[in-house]
Parts: structure tokens; C-alpha cells; sequence
């Protein structure tokens, strides 16, 4: 080998010992990645899996984490085969997206916060479905984090995480603590409504035929980001479902913070990407 390609014993071991850290990374995306992939398929039959699942459903199961897991994995690559250019623009983006992730887990504990404070004082039925609702997602923002955390890193990660958790935190817990479950789900549709539009915009650049032909890892990479985006897709919906708007005076307030929550959220994001 050496002989054929002209290299030196440091080359090839240098050649190796790389090879053998990109393996090591994919199987850290797998259990980063692995969690998320399964709770995407469970989604869609709307229930986990039961002890009487078939052997062939469960394999299925598995063979489909598998392919998501290593796309993800290849993601991690995507932006070193990128231009100066491309690479600088996708290091950006991911520290944008890993504020972002961060930022949705603690929206959730803020919420469960002020969730318990009320039933201090109160108890509301609707209180325990909004509990539910957040120990659900919450979860899924949870693996959505790691993620992004083994596809960030380096100079695609934002130093303002203790900034991005506190905004979180009080995005969930303010108001929650004084509407309730209905603030609660407001909230969260308009995060993900700008949330989704952000993914999109992601997947567009990187679907360009240029950046596709000549990188491989870019396609998985877009894949990834199509399956974040999709759970985040289910999360708006799903918000959007429970929100109750009374009157046209509530109408009036839903989408007057909803305007602040884009506006909030956008500029987030853009501050992430330059810190």
C-alpha cells in the first residue's frame, strides 16, 4: 500500500488513526442519534413499543435507526469537504441550532416549574395533560440536543449556553405560571413554527446540486435535519391542537405574543450564530 501510493509509515498510521477516530465518532452519533430515531418511528403508530411486538416489527424498528444513525454520524464530516466559504456559513448554522436545542429542553423544565408552583396553590386538570406534554417533548428536545452537540463542535458550537438556558427557562416558565397549560401550548407553537421555517431555510442552502455532487456527507446531514425537523413539525401541531382561544380579545393576545416569541426567537438565532 505504502509502495503503490508513495507514503510514509507516519502517513498510513496517521491515515489509520483517523479512520479509527471517524469509526469512534459514528458509533458516539449512534447513541446520541439512536434514541431520537426510535421515538421518530413510534410517533407515527402513535404508541411505544409493547411486549407483544412482533420480531419482524422490532427488526424493522432497528434496521431504520440504523440508516438514520449513520447518516447522522456522516453529518459530523459534512462541513470539512465544504469551501472556505460553505464551511463557514454551516458552522454557523449548527451553533444556531445547538442554542436552539438547548433552548427548547429548558423551555420544557421551565415549564414543569411553574407547572408544580400552581399546584401548590391550585389544582387544574388541565395542569397534568400539560405535565404529560412536556415530559413527552421534552425528552425528544433532549435527544435533538445531543445530537446536534456530536454534529457541532469546535467552532460550530455557541459560548452563550448558560444565556440560551435561563432564556429558555423563563420563555417556559413566565407563561405557564400565569395562564396555565393555554400559555404553555402557545408557546410552544410559536417556537416550532419559527423552528421548522429555521430547519427549512438550512436544508434548502444545503440541497444545492453544487454542495450535494461533491459531498456525500452533505445528504446525510440534510436527512438528519429533515428528521429534527419533522419531530419539531409534530410538536407545533401538536401544541396548536390544545390551545384554546375563547374570544377575539384572546385571539388578539395569542398572536401578540406570538409575534414576540418569532421576533425573540429569530434574534436568538442570529446572536447564536456570531457567538
Amino acid at each position: 500500500f505504502r509502495r503503490k501510493h508513495n507514503m510514509s509509515s507516519s502517513t498510513v498510521s496517521a491515515q489509520l488513526l483517523a479512520r479509527r477516530m471517524r469509526q469512534m465518532a459514528y458509533v458516539n452519533a449512534c447513541c446520541a442519534l439512536g434514541i431520537t430515531s426510535s421515538v421518530y418511528f413510534n410517533r407515527g403508530g402513535g404508541e411505544s413499543q409493547s411486549e407483544g411486538e412482533s420480531e419482524h416489527v422490532v427488526e424493522e424498528k432497528t434496521a431504520w435507526c440504523a440508516c438514520r444513525l449513520k447518516a447522522a454520524s456522516r453529518g459530523v464530516y459534512a462541513v470539512r469537504a465544504m469551501s472556505k466559504e460553505d464551511a463557514a456559513w454551516l458552522n454557523a448554522e449548527l451553533a444556531s441550532d445547538h442554542a436552539g436545542e438547548t433552548g427548547a429542553v429548558y423551555i420544557y423544565r421551565g415549564a414543569r416549574s411553574a407547572l408544580a408552583l400552581r399546584a401548590r396553590s391550585s389544582h387544574d386538570a388541565g395542569d397534568d395533560a400539560a405535565a404529560a406534554f412536556c415530559k413527552e417533548h421534552e425528552k425528544t428536545e433532549a435527544h435533538h440536543l445531543k445530537a446536534i452537540e456530536r454534529l457541532a463542535d469546535g467552532d460550530a458550537r455557541t459560548s452563550l449556553i448558560p444565556l440560551w438556558k435561563v432564556a429558555g427557562y423563563m420563555l417556559g416558565f413566565a407563561p405557564t405560571a400565569v395562564f396555565g397549560a393555554n400559555g404553555l401550548y402557545a408557546t410552544v407553537n410559536h417556537v416550532e413554527r419559527f423552528v421548522v421555517d429555521h430547519y427549512e431555510s438550512q436544508i434548502a442552502r444545503l440541497q444545492d446540486d453544487s454542495l450535494q455532487r461533491s459531498n456525500d456527507d452533505v445528504r446525510a446531514l440534510v436527512d438528519v435535519l429533515r428528521e429534527c425537523q419533522a419531530d419539531e413539525a409534530h410538536h407545533r401541531d401538536d401544541a396548536a391542537s390544545r390551545v384554546i382561544v375563547a374570544d377575539s380579545s384572546s385571539r388578539s393576545l395569542v398572536d401578540a405574543w406570538g409575534v414576540v416569541v418569532h421576533q425573540g426567537s429569530r434574534a436568538a438565532a442570529e446572536v447564536a450564530r456570531h457567538v
